[in-house]
């Protein structure tokens, strides 16, 4: 072939085209038991039976659901109400320790209030052992030699002889000095002296003496007191305040064992077992008046 000739390319003819399947695809079977024809009423039917078919199935789908559902709900919250079962077998428990606790307690009360009612009534026995006790303030050591029973007998002869409170000296069952030895005799405040006396009515008359006025010895001023136990004495002091009010408003009164004060005020008498109560009283009383 030479160069610049052209070369004719063959004439192809159009292929035939086919027409194209005007036929709807459907899945396999789908229509296959379908007649080619339906009536109305038929295809009615026909909806009704897969309405139902459908509902039922969905139905059942949602009853699995709500069955799965409700049985993971029902297993969790059985989990929580185990715990909540344990922890009230837990207070239950607990509860049982606290009323084994509180009956105890309860027991140990009672014995404490027994224990309390023998404390009085041991205070009460000391305090009658020591009814015939007197004690006497303000004596110098050494006074007494070796031989305090007949020291502590002539010096009450002494004190309380010119007033006729004694006719001879008391005989005594007892006398020491109370307390231990001071580091530095020389300055400290003499022991004090404790006597037993064999006649209670020699205890009466001296304590009722020395009420009456202030009582020297040698130069030097004494005081005699009754043997009283703490418990009883500190309790006594707490009546101090109300005591010097009742003095100096000129009303009548004693302070009686234990602790017990007894006025007498506008043909009344009153008893008083604590000196709050008292002063309670004075403060009502004597305000309203000065008022």
């Amino acid at each position: 072939m030479s160069h610049g000739q052209k070369t004719k390319r063959p004439h192809r003819t159009p292929a035939k085209m086919s027409a194209p399947d005007t036929r709807e695809t459907s899945p396999q079977g789908a229509t296959s038991n379908l007649p080619d024809s339906l009536t109305s009423t038929e295809f009615l039917a026909l909806c009704s039976s897969i309405e139902a078919s459908v509902a039922a199935s969905v139905r059942a789908s949602i009853a699995d659901t709500v069955r799965t559902a409700a049985t993971d709900a029902i297993v969790l919250h059985s989990s929580s109400i185990d715990v909540l079962h344990a922890t009230f077998e837990g207070q239950g428990s607990r509860l049982n320790d606290v009323e084994s606790g509180l009956s105890e307690y309860s027991d140990r009360l009672v014995r404490l209030e027994d224990n309390c009612r023998l404390r009085d009534k041991l205070d009460d026995l000391e305090f009658r052992s020591r009814q015939n006790n007197v004690r006497i303030l303000n004596v110098r050591v050494k006074m007494e030699l070796d031989d305090k029973l007949t020291f502590v007998s002539s010096f009450l002869l002494e004190v309380l002889g010119p007033s006729g409170v004694l006719s001879s000296a008391p005989k005594l069952d007892r006398a020491h000095r109370l307390g231990r030895l001071p580091d530095d005799p020389t300055n400290a405040r003499p022991r004090p002296l404790i006597c037993c006396l064999h006649d209670f009515q020699d205890r009466e008359r001296i304590l009722r003496r020395r009420d009456k006025s202030q009582l020297f010895f040698r130069g030097g001023k004494i005081f005699i007191f009754p043997d009283m136990i703490s418990s009883v004495s500190e309790k006594q002091a707490t009546f101090l305040g109300v005591k010097c009010q009742l003095y100096n408003g000129k009303v009548r009164f004693s302070l009686r064992h234990p602790a017990r004060l007894h006025v007498e005020y506008s043909g009344e008498r009153l008893v008083f077992d604590s000196a709050g109560e008292a002063q309670k009283w004075y403060d009502s009383t004597f305000n309203m008046l000065t008022s």
